[in-house]
């Protein structure tokens, strides 16, 4: 129960608004001067130019799909792409954190006593736009899982305007963690963020809402993709008699993307609780949250007819876009003239 109340002792925005900084029962750095802990960082030159030049490509491409969606009416075609649409600004503003702030403090050779504030506030901010991403990975799941089983329950939360009601889970879950859950803290030194700030003050510091948050994610998302292939196999063929051209884009997307969450969050729960942790795999874990953010958008891009014609219309590609072979003219939302009946929900 102790270690359960020095969790919310420490806890995020909340904290921080209350004191006016960083709890300084926790999170004092007053027992060094600054130049002290500067010699504790190292400075990362090519690993910052990395996250500031990956990042804008992913931006770039994430947001230019986003605005496909809403030009080529696709997010009021199906509630797949509501949750899509939604998980685009929690991973957009994610990058800002696990990427151009991360990158800023990895030119600087940052620890968390140089850069308190920054950090403390990215850290608070990161922690719940991670958490909320992992429910709309959830969802994302369980909603291409509702198509193929057809289950009644499971379509009510995605159908009609229900779908705007789950998905208020994700900012609910999103905002309780950052503002009551303790914050991330960057080192340059292993080149993640930890729970420990790592300043000297021999407290143990620990997330275990975070923790459980990863692992449920993790475990969920391997479950249901498990089902997902088990009712695919019931059904006997991945053809076009048993699943639209658009269904199966979007399970191959979908699983994509849940995949490469579920890497970042088991890599991130290892990583803060294994002290020997090798740092060339702590620095792939973070890079593998960065791209569990950023690889959507990559993955829409390349996988989804719809959503890249989209994307080349409003670049004014025109010859890019496919065309409707029936009337002769440019398709509205894909090159895939089957995909316009997708199913509404």
């Amino acid at each position: 129960m102790g270690q359960i109340t020095s969790s919310f002792g420490m806890s995020g925005l909340y904290s921080y608004i209350r004191h006016g900084g960083p709890d300084p029962e926790w999170y004092s750095c007053e027992n060094h001067t600054l130049d002290y802990w500067y010699s504790h960082g190292i400075k990362r030159p090519f690993f910052a130019i990395y996250f500031f030049v990956s990042a804008t490509i992913m931006i770039f491409i994430y947001a230019s799909c986003l605005i496909g969606m809403i030009t080529s009416r696709l997010i009021t075609q199906h509630s797949c792409y509501k949750i899509m649409f939604t998980m685009g600004f929690f991973d957009i503003f994610s990058i800002i954190v696990n990427s151009y702030i991360t990158g800023y403090l990895c030119l600087k050779g940052a620890v968390f006593c140089t850069h308190p504030h920054l950090v403390f506030l990215g850290g608070s901010i990161g922690v719940g736009l991670w958490s909320g991403s992992c429910i709309l990975v959830i969802l994302l799941a369980l909603n291409r899982f509702s198509e193929l089983s057809r289950d009644p329950i499971l379509i009510s939360f995605f159908q009609g305007d229900r779908v705007y009601g789950t998905l208020l889970l994700p900012i609910l879950w999103g905002s309780f963690m950052a503002f009551f859950s303790p914050a991330g803290m960057f080192t340059s030194n292993q080149l993640a963020w930890f729970f420990d700030p790592f300043n000297g003050s021999g407290k143990v510091y620990t997330n275990i809402p975070h923790t459980i948050n990863n692992c449920i994610v993790a475990i969920l998302a391997t479950i249901a993709y498990i089902k997902i292939c088990v009712k695919m196999a019931q059904k006997t063929s991945f053809s076009k008699e048993a699943f639209s051209k658009v269904q199966r884009q979007l399970f191959l997307q979908s699983t994509l993307i849940c995949s490469i969450h579920a890497i970042a969050s088991y890599g991130y729960v290892v990583m803060n609780f294994w002290a020997g942790f090798p740092v060339e795999l702590i620095m792939v874990g973070h890079v593998a949250w960065q791209w569990s953010n950023g690889s959507p958008g990559i993955v829409y891009l390349l996988l989804n007819r719809k959503v890249r014609a989209a994307v080349f219309r409003n670049f004014g590609v025109r010859s890019l876009a496919v065309y409707n072979t029936t009337t002769g003219r440019p398709s509205h939302l894909s090159g895939d003239p089957s995909s316009q009946k997708a199913s509404k929900h």
